[in-house]
């Protein structure tokens, strides 16, 4: 027998709602997560195939963990020491970011319908609500 909390629908969208003083209705901010997860799988494959085809990339610009371009290691005054591994495991880290961020997309849409934040400012009547639909 299967309990109710197996059989949940999936959600479909990240809704921000915004109600702000002075305005008659809601303004509604609507993200479909099945192509923001879709996208960022794809960036990822991108990426990867991207600094296989063309290594030249990964030497020219290393991206470090912040995502920023840093000094190639093999510029003047860096150490080189065993500087491919370190540019390879830099950017496959990075690049692993976009694929976790997939897998968090997906667990919150198999978590069903639910509202994920809401904020009411009582004195001036400001709301803001971030549910999954």
């Amino acid at each position: 027998m299967s309990s109710n909390r197996d059989a949940r629908f999936p959600s479909f969208f990240l809704v921000v709602t915004f109600r702000l003083p002075g305005w008659r209705g809601a303004i509604p901010l609507a993200f479909p997560l099945f192509a923001v997860e879709d996208l960022l799988e794809s960036a990822g494959y991108l990426a990867s195939a991207l600094f296989f085809v063309c290594p030249g990339l990964a030497r020219r610009a290393r991206v470090d963990l912040g995502g920023r371009a840093s000094a190639c290691a093999c510029a003047p005054g860096v150490s080189t020491g065993n500087a491919r591994a370190k540019e390879r495991g830099s950017i496959g880290f990075s690049l692993s970011w976009l694929f976790a961020l997939a897998r968090l997309v997906r667990t919150l849409r198999h978590q069903g319908r639910f509202t994920l934040v809401e904020v009411l400012e009582g004195s001036s009547g400001t709301e803001m609500a971030v549910r999954l639909v």
